[in-house]
C-alpha cells in the first residue's frame, strides 16, 4: 500500500476526492479555533494541501487544477466577511488563481472585506488578504495593459 504512494502512473490517486473533502472539512471547521497557534498551522496546512493537490492534478491540465481551486475558492467565499479564518486562505487562492478571478467569483469581495473592518477580530486578517489581493491585482492590470495602463485601470 504505502508503495503506491509514489507511484502515480495509472489511476491510483493518493488523495481520492472523499479523502480531500475530509481534509479541507477539518480545515474549515478550524479556521475559527480560539488558539491563534491552532490557525496558523491549519493555514499552513491549507497551503500545503493546494500544493499537493495542484501537483497531482498537474497531469490533468491547467484548467483542471483552476477548477479544483474555484471550488475551494466558492467554500471560502460562502463563509461570509465576518470569518475571520477564510481571509489568510483567501490570500493564497489570491496568490494562485488571480484577483481578477477572486473578483469574477465574487464581485463584491473588496466590499466584503472593507465591511469586515467593522469587527475588530477580522481587521488584521482582512488587512493582510487585503494587501496581498491588491498587490496582486495591480500586477495583473501592469501585465495585460502595461504599467501607464495598469495604473490607469487600477485606480479607475
Amino acid at each position: 500500500m504505502l508503495s503506491n504512494l509514489t507511484d502515480l502512473s495509472g489511476d491510483y490517486d493518493p488523495i481520492p476526492e472523499e479523502i480531500g473533502m475530509r481534509i479541507l472539512r477539518i480545515i474549515w471547521n478550524n479556521l475559527e479555533d480560539s488558539l491563534s497557534q491552532t490557525v496558523k498551522q491549519v493555514h499552513l496546512i491549507f497551503d500545503l494541501f493546494m500544493d499537493i493537490q495542484s501537483s497531482l492534478r498537474w497531469s490533468e491540465g491547467d484548467k483542471q487544477i483552476k477548477v479544483f481551486l474555484g471550488k475551494i475558492g466558492a467554500d471560502l467565499l460562502s463563509l461570509g466577511s465576518r470569518c475571520k479564518g477564510r481571509y489568510i486562505p483567501l490570500a493564497l487562492l489570491t496568490k494562485r488563481l488571480g484577483a481578477k478571478k477572486m473578483l469574477d467569483m465574487c464581485p463584491d469581495l473588496l466590499f466584503e472585506t472593507i465591511h469586515a473592518y467593522v469587527d475588530d477580530d477580522v481587521c488584521c486578517a482582512a488587512t493582510s488578504f487585503l494587501k496581498c489581493f491588491l498587490e496582486y491585482l495591480r500586477d495583473e492590470c501592469w501585465e495585460t495593459d502595461g504599467i501607464e495602463g495598469g495604473y490607469a485601470l487600477y485606480r479607475g
